[in-house]
């Protein structure tokens, strides 16, 4: 398997490309302009991506699905729907903070807690969890969403010899192989699988997609190193955060590589042990009566 980072937008948000020999998956496309999407389309080489996953709609995760719907408009985009309310307000936001000409009336569709997906191998893309049915964008042109029949996923992995660029034409060369000068314990013709692991707080439907077989996850702004996502913004729930972290998360084998939503890599054993955010007082309180709580003890020797 090859994980590559693009580091997007005014925001430094981490988008992830996901390939094996059968497989090719984006998580959280954040790529805002030209630039930034004819870098991810080098890297294809040709190729077309299986799916589109998605941790959360914030629009710094979210800049580049319109555009690369419109260069592939079979390719199924996966989110929580809990996060169609978020979708709603991105346009706003960035009129805000003076990001022009996002449009994110992008078709999803829905997963939730538990959904396995199946990419590649023997099974069709997109397989063992999850609606079929897309739904169609919040705010912006284009909206109207896509028919609950319409099938996406066309377009596998490793297709094509040409490179597609944004206006639509093609530039002969390459294979399209994946992985090149990446892991080199790259499944060779298998598939993959992630299971969709709910953690509401950073946003109502923010959710993690973990890889058990290859020991990865990818938080989006729920968890990252040595910090949580913030939860100051619109929707955000602090304790529901700390909830989802402390039962769906840190439960995981502590070598689990956790790939966040911005900022490097760490692991859910490292977080465990040093997150600031993740010690005992700083979990939800569930005490009905105030008067229960007692101050922090110091010991004498510190």
């Amino acid at each position: 398997m090859d994980i590559r980072l693009f580091t997007c937008n005014l925001f430094s948000e981490n988008s992830y490309l996901i390939t094996t020999q059968d497989v090719c998956l984006l998580v959280d496309p954040g790529f805002y302009g030209k630039g930034e999407i004819e870098q991810l389309l080098d890297r294809l080489d040709g190729r077309v991506p299986d799916a589109i996953l998605l941790t959360h709609s914030h629009f710094d995760h979210t800049l580049g699905v319109v555009p690369l719907q419109k260069l592939w408009p079979d390719v199924p985009v996966y989110m929580s729907p809990e996060e169609a309310v978020v979708q709603e307000h991105n346009e706003t936001y960035c009129k805000i903070i003076g990001i022009k000409d996002a449009d994110f009336s992008f078709r999803w569709r829905p997963v939730s807690d538990g959904d396995v997906l199946s990419f590649g191998g023997d099974v069709g893309d997109g397989q063992g969890g999850g609606s079929s049915g897309e739904q169609g964008g919040g705010g912006g042109a284009g909206q109207g969403g896509g028919s609950s029949g319409e099938q996406g996923g066309g377009g596998g992995a490793g297709q094509g010899g040409g490179k597609t660029r944004l206006d639509g034409s093609t530039e002969q060369g390459g294979d399209g192989g994946a992985g090149q000068g990446g892991d080199s314990k790259a499944e060779q013709g298998g598939g993959l699988e992630f299971k969709v692991i709910a953690t509401p707080g950073h946003t109502p439907g923010s959710i993690c997609w973990y890889c058990e077989s290859h020991g990865i996850i990818f938080t989006g702004d729920t968890l990252f190193a040595d910090s949580i996502g913030r939860t100051d913004l619109g929707h955000g729930d602090y304790d529901a955060e700390i909830k989802s972290i402390m039962e769906k998360l840190m439960v995981l084998p502590g070598s689990t590589k956790v790939y966040p939503g911005h900022g490097g890599t760490t692991t859910i054993g490292r977080e465990r042990t040093c997150n600031p955010f993740l010690q005992p007082f700083n979990e939800p309180l569930d005490i009905p009566d105030d008067s229960e709580l007692t101050g922090i003890e110091i010991h004498p020797d510190f």
